[in-house]
């Protein structure tokens, strides 16, 4: 949708030569076989321009098991009235719909970038999550796993870290 200030641009183009196409069996492949994770989020681009194949991989998390949540810039009534749509809408437990609007950029609601997105509950899954009920600063979460650096959270924030590797010690037989 490329509303401006958006925290993935590099997502927009489907023509990118970075740009590949997934299977949706590869996808739900890669589920079936991670340990640990509680569920999938979709988010941009946009999820809905890709609303069967979405739709069918949400499914399949379900099926799985695994929470669903989507992120889209559509507002949630033009969602509801569009055909394609539904299939994803059915197997989305938590949708934050509606454009990102820089100069309502939210500072103290988890999950959403904007304070015009609301976060629709369609599914009893995440219906008492304390996320939905309370305000705080967002953040952002460093972990160190297994030699892998993880920084998720806030993206102005997480886009802003830089982050160097780290010197080597010298061998000892090196002067």
């Amino acid at each position: 949708m490329r509303c401006p200030g958006c925290c993935n641009p590099e997502m927009f183009d489907f023509l990118a030569p970075s740009a590949r196409d997934v299977p949706v069996a590869t996808l739900v492949e890669q589920l079936r076989r991670t340990a640990g994770i509680e569920g999938i989020t979709l988010l941009g681009g946009e999820p809905f321009h890709q609303a069967p194949a979405a739709g069918v991989l949400a499914a399949a998390a379900h099926e799985l098991g695994l929470g669903v949540m989507v992120f889209s810039g559509y507002p949630f009534p033009v969602l509801a009235a569009e055909p394609a749509a539904a299939a994803l809408l059915a197997h989305t437990d938590l949708l934050v719909a509606g454009p990102f609007v820089a100069a309502q950029r939210s500072v103290e609601r988890p999950w959403v970038g904007s304070d015009n997105q609301p976060i629709h509950v369609l599914s009893p899954r995440y219906r008492s999550h304390p996320d939905l009920k309370i305000r705080r600063r967002q953040s952002v979460h460093v972990q160190l796993l297994n030699g892998e650096l993880a920084v998720t959270g806030w993206p102005g924030v997480v886009s802003a870290v830089r982050i160097r590797p780290l010197a080597r010690p010298a061998d000892k037989d090196e002067p």
